[in-house]
């Protein structure tokens, strides 16, 4: 009877107590909707990353909001990538105290090298010979592709000395193709990398890795939860891989254009023959001289298909391919209508897998 009135008394205040406990879940925000994924899936069971970009909303050439900056403030850690891709951000950090909880995620991965190969080695026994330049320990000394496979077997090889049209090539050596000198200066030419890490398994699995260790930091009360996140979501990704290497192995021959120079990481991993890009940057119109070989390249049946993506409106892909036999595919690089959940991210590639085989091995009318 005692114990029954002592509880009923302080009831109130364990209900306070509880509250309280609750409302300091540690805030985590990430600037696009790969990384809220994929931080969803280490925050299982702890709280939820809030996104600071809208789902469709480019980070090409996004402009924040004073709700956006209120978000920024307010966050114990922000997980970008870095100035390569979100530019907008770096005025922002500069002049806030954000800037002390922000985890330039491409400046991680970059900093360990020797950590990407040998994760790469563990995770994928059966590609030792084949040049995964995300993995690779020389990677930031072959941007001309002189390790992959795949690439002395692409068509146009000896057409194009400078390789302009090659998805690593962010930064066209020569700009031969771009009459617009203002595409010169585009962000993705930070000494040859190509931020879009998120497209790449191996990467993804060491994007977790540096969220994780993050989040210790700043929440160690829950630091066990996190690492059972963070071993259930390495095991998913890697069954997940394994199996879109099967799907993808007969397509490595079919090659195709993309709209947007952004999936490099994804195709050197799954070995896809990319022939080129619409635009480097997708704010701007490409070059003319640029536009005209495309087609030329198209007439000749180089491509069997052609991507677009849903945060543009790429009218030059209509024109450009008018009574042309194509086909036609589209790819989301930023996971604008998948759901936040602990296997959002597995939904993400997978997805962006079934894109690749539904366009490339389509025959063509």
């Amino acid at each position: 009877m005692i114990q029954s009135q002592i509880l009923r008394r302080i009831a109130p205040f364990l209900l306070l107590i509880t509250a309280s406990a609750s409302s300091q879940a540690v805030e985590v925000v990430t600037t696009i909707k790969p990384l809220q994924l994929i931080a969803a899936a280490v925050m299982k069971g702890v709280a939820q990353p809030q996104l600071l970009l809208p789902s469709n909303a480019s980070p090409h050439d996004y402009q924040l909001r004073p709700s956006d900056v209120r978000k920024l403030q307010q966050a114990d850690l922000l997980f970008w990538i870095g100035p390569e891709l979100e530019s907008f951000l770096e005025k922002s950090l500069r002049t806030t105290e954000t800037s002390n909880r922000a985890i330039a995620l491409l400046e991680q991965l970059e900093s360990q090298p020797q950590q990407k190969s040998a994760s790469h080695q563990e995770g994928h026994d059966d590609h030792n010979d084949h040049a995964n330049h995300q993995d690779h320990k020389d990677h930031e000394e072959h941007e001309n592709h002189q390790a992959h496979k795949d690439h002395d077997e692409h068509a146009d090889h000896q057409e194009h000395m400078d390789h302009d049209d090659h998805a690593d090539h962010q930064e066209h050596m020569d700009h031969d193709q771009h009459e617009n000198p203002e595409e010169q200066g585009h962000h993705h030419d930070h000494n040859g990398v190509d931020p879009h890490i998120w497209l790449s398994p191996v990467m993804a699995k060491q994007i977790a890795e540096h969220m994780v260790e993050a989040l210790v930091a700043v929440d160690a009360a829950n630091a066990e939860q996190y690492q059972q996140n963070f071993s259930h979501f390495q095991k998913q990704l890697e069954q997940t891989d394994h199996l879109l290497e099967t799907k993808l192995e007969s397509l490595r021959n079919r090659g195709y254009y993309v709209f947007h120079d952004a999936y490099g990481h994804f195709e050197q991993h799954y070995q896809l023959k990319h022939l080129g890009a619409f635009t480097v940057d997708p704010s701007r119109r490409p070059g003319a001289k640029h536009l005209i070989e495309i087609r030329q390249k198209l007439e000749n049946s180089e491509a069997v298909c052609i991507f677009s993506e849903p945060q543009f409106k790429p009218a030059v892909i209509e024109s450009i391919t008018e009574g042309l036999d194509l086909n036609r595919g589209t790819l989301d690089p930023l996971a604008s209508d998948f759901k936040i959940s602990a296997n959002g991210y597995i939904d993400f590639l997978t997805s962006m897998a079934e894109q690749f085989q539904q366009c490339l091995s389509k025959k063509i009318k």
